[in-house]
């Protein structure tokens, strides 16, 4: 299948059910977020747990 009929299958798609390709960009962009906030909030987790034991050891040893 040429690139060319392929993006006229696309095209068609999201023309003919585009209210199912609202539903599933809003989906994908939801589950984008909610991704991005996890990592974030992940590096944030242990970053603090890292900083936090440095400053515990460091106040112990004065």
């Amino acid at each position: 299948m040429t690139p060319y009929l392929l993006y006229g299958k696309i095209k068609g798609n999201i023309q003919g059910s585009g209210e199912i390709f609202m539903v599933d960009m809003y989906l994908i962009i939801l589950v984008a977020i909610l991704g991005m906030t996890l990592f974030y909030s992940l590096i944030a987790y242990f970053l603090i747990r890292f900083i936090s034991k440095k400053a515990f050891k460091l106040t112990l040893t004065k």
